[in-house]
């Protein structure tokens, strides 16, 4: 029988791999095994939704424009953390709670606003508030001409740097790069207003790149341009094209803007899935140097991590991360939950699931979790995950049900290869607990050959239980445990 066909006799690849794994002992002692890293104390501020206390409805967009403005000003302050304005944007009432809100962030303070449009005026008034006593820590307002929202962005910034900032005990402030055409200045203001949806992110892009077509110079409008082109190729099948845009978008943000730690660590990602780790860990070192203080910077080097096997090293990058940002919804900290499901840790990969549980991607990795608890009648209640990269979990799901293997195959068949080798690795885990040998065994060679190194992962996944015994899963396994050791020799004893 074929299947029999493949299965070896167990000494010789286990002596094989015993040399593997003495090689990645020596260059992990090598690499100082460390404590987590401390999390550095900083003061953390939420900018809430402005309120439009005015009768013009076609200034609706600002609710959400102007406090982006300013979190992205306050974003490039050292020593204050900035919650992110995915986090701040649900907290949109007239009689909101402000010390409440503030709690529920985990946040020192808040900052609101209101304005309203009269006689071609933008009348704006800015507050900042002490979430623990609830006394006014600064207060100011603008007036500019409606008709130039750049004449308002230079007033926002002055008023942030040379006011906000100090009274938020922000220690130092870069100023980024200023918008110099009105309309494209407009196209991205209306373009951070449109919600995340596949359909809403489509528009986004189109008005972004029409943005950048005029006024190609303006670092934060290539930076959300960036991010709606990874949203596109990882929620609807993107693929590669998508993700050369992506890195083309925040390489530009990065060169216009050295300091943009958010582009950064948006570039380091994009490294890491095209398979470069030993660059992304080189730059995730040197920004998390510069930015302890940086969510953003601490999830890169998780990411980097992450992709070697290093599962604990990554762990505690991720947990340096969520106590610097406890209220981040984005696709980056929330993906941490990999991180602990493949150590087998599941209470940890719930904080992480627990940041966005509402969202497909949490949905899917929460299905991942259940089924690896042996919990498959709760991973049935949670339903499919409905998007393109993600068709293996109907398949798997499908399986759980046990449905006849003519409908199984047919559903395999839906599973793609994609250009994110974790996605890929993910799939073979969906196969192998389906019995689709040689198809995750195909999977799997895939994610490996594109540096993510699967060890100790592999040793572990008790998806992988019907495939140990075949000897491509052990040349596979071998060629991970060389893929964390190249990784390794070339990232030396440097520590972040």
């Amino acid at each position: 029988e074929r299947r029999r066909a493949r299965v070896r006799a167990r000494l010789p690849w286990l002596v094989s791999a015993a040399v593997a794994l003495t090689a990645v002992a020596v260059a992990f002692l090598s690499y100082n095994r460390h404590s987590p890293p401390a999390t550095p104390r900083v003061k953390t501020v939420a900018v809430l939704p402005f309120q439009n206390v005015g009768s013009d409805a076609s200034v609706d967009y600002l609710q959400l424009a102007l406090p982006d403005e300013i979190a992205t000003t306050l974003s490039h302050t050292r020593g204050l953390a900035v919650r992110p304005f995915t986090a701040t944007a649900k907290y949109n009432q007239h009689d909101l709670d402000l010390q409440k809100a503030g709690r529920e962030m985990r946040a020192n303070s808040v900052v609101t606003g209101r304005f309203f449009k009269a006689a071609e005026q933008l009348h704006i008034t800015l507050e900042a508030v002490d979430v623990e006593t609830g006394g006014v820590l600064w207060r100011d307002k603008i007036d500019a001409p409606a008709r130039s929202m750049i004449a308002t962005q230079v007033q926002i910034g002055l008023k942030v740097r040379g006011g906000l900032a100090p009274a938020l005990g922000a220690s130092s402030t870069d100023e980024g790069t200023p918008a110099k055409n009105e309309e494209a200045y407009d196209l991205f203001l209306k373009s951070v207003a449109l919600p995340w949806t596949l359909q809403a992110n489509g528009e986004a892009i189109r008005m972004l790149e029409r943005a950048v077509e005029l006024d190609p110079n303006y670092a934060p409008a290539w930076l959300a341009l960036a991010r709606r082109h990874y949203t596109e190729t990882h929620s609807a099948g993107g693929g590669r094209g998508g993700l050369e845009r992506y890195t083309a978008a925040m390489e530009r943000a990065l060169a216009l803007d050295p300091n943009y730690v958010a582009a950064g660590a948006g570039l380091i990602v994009s490294r890491v899935e095209r398979g470069d780790l030993t660059r992304a860990y080189q730059e995730a070192t040197e920004l998390v140097r510069r930015r302890p203080d940086s969510a953003d910077a601490n999830f890169s080097m998780s990411y980097v991590l992450r992709f070697a096997g290093l599962l604990d090293e990554a762990g505690d990058h991720c947990e340096t991360a969520l106590r610097l940002d406890p209220q981040n919804h984005t696709s980056g900290l929330r993906s941490c939950a990999i991180v602990f499901l493949q150590r087998g840790d599941y209470p940890r990969a719930l904080n992480f699931l627990n940041l966005d549980p509402d969202s497909d991607l949490v949905k899917a990795l929460s299905i991942d979790m259940l089924v690896r608890q042996g919990k498959e009648q709760e991973a049935l209640q949670l339903g499919s995950a409905h998007t393109p990269q993600w068709a293996g979990y109907g398949m798997l799901l499908a399986c759980i049900q046990r449905r006849p293997a003519p409908e199984i195959r047919a559903l395999a068949e839906e599973v793609q290869a994609s250009d994110d080798p974790e996605l890929n690795y993910i799939s073979a885990t969906h196969l192998a607990y389906c019995g689709l040998a040689d198809a995750a065994l195909t999977m799997l060679r895939r994610a490996s050959k594109s540096n993510y190194c699967s060890y100790p992962a592999i040793d572990s996944d008790p998806l992988f239980k019907k495939l140990r015994d075949i000897h491509e899963f052990a040349e596979i396994r071998s060629a991970a445990i060389q893929c964390q050791k190249n990784f390794l020799d070339a990232a030396g004893p440097m520590r972040p």
